[in-house]
């Protein structure tokens, strides 16, 4: 996303790490542009002496190696590997090892730290916004072939819908300079299904307030610098607002966080172009 196109970044990658090239395939399309694109590069890596390796990191891991298998031999990267990733666990290598899927190596993180058993709290980043060379801010976002990994783009706050007893209702993602005010009503978007929303009418909460604030600017730390009892403090006091129902481990109710108009909108237009784009290319 730092790049104009998939291609550029993957060519930028292999002249930074020409003897340990694994290009990841899945951030926008693993069996379009992803593998169309590390298929360019092995070509012309391999006319230099050295062979890469493609990574998959969400999908189905038994169906989607054995086709990107088939299109690296048939391009003629026959010593091309294969690198799998995704939460896997020792259940799920055994299966697509028994299962014969080719793959050359796995990527285990997680469960080799937590055994499995253990709580883990997975954080992952992802950009979402770059300074252009005339100092504008253009919005980014990773698509996937899976929604739920497909993020939204662009700077942006959360607001936080309460009700008259301090209960936390919904949170409302918006674009940073979006202005939300009390006492007016809000449509909130699901971020992935286009066509389902719902409304928040001003009757139906008593306050809001934005969570978001700037703690880092320029790689320094930026505002107060609460103690560890203090964070703590308020970690506490912010689960207190959720209904007991959000919070219980069997069949949780799920809590709304939603889009607005502005931000599903332009979601919806980068996904769109990109769709676009990815078919000129080919």
């Amino acid at each position: 996303m730092s790049f104009d196109s998939e291609l550029e970044s993957f060519r930028a990658y292999a002249d930074l790490y020409p003897d340990n090239t694994v290009l990841l395939i899945d951030t926008y399309d693993t069996l379009g542009s992803g593998i169309d694109n590390a298929i360019i590069v092995g070509l012309e890596q391999q006319k230099k002496g050295k062979q890469i390796g493609v990574r998959i990191d969400s999908g189905d891991l038994s169906y989607l190696p054995r086709v990107i298998r088939k299109r690296l031999d048939d391009a003629g990267l026959k010593n091309a590997t294969i690198v799998v990733s995704n939460d896997l666990t020792e259940e799920i290598v055994q299966t697509l090892v028994h299962d014969e899927v080719p793959i050359d190596s796995w990527g285990i993180g997680t469960h080799l730290v937590t055994g499995g058993m253990q709580a883990s709290l997975n954080g992952v980043y992802k950009l979402a916004a770059k300074q252009s060379k005339d100092g504008s801010i253009v919005p980014t976002m990773k698509i996937s072939n899976s929604f739920e990994k497909t993020t939204n783009p662009g700077i942006k706050q959360v607001y936080r819908f309460y009700d008259a007893e301090g209960g936390a209702l919904a949170d409302l993602i918006t674009l940073e300079h979006e202005k939300v005010v009390e006492g007016k009503k809000y449509t909130f978007y699901h971020p992935f299904a286009e066509a389902d929303f719902f409304e928040m009418q001003s009757d139906k909460y008593a306050r809001l307030e934005s969570l978001l604030a700037l703690r880092m600017k320029q790689g320094k730390r930026v505002g107060e610098k609460p103690s560890l009892l203090q964070i703590q403090a308020y970690a506490q006091q912010s689960l207190a607002t959720f209904h007991k129902s959000y919070l219980r481990q069997i069949n949780p109710h799920i809590y709304k966080v939603s889009l607005s108009a502005k931000l599903k909108k332009l979601k919806m237009d980068l996904l769109v172009a990109q769709r676009k784009k990815s078919k000129e290319e080919l």
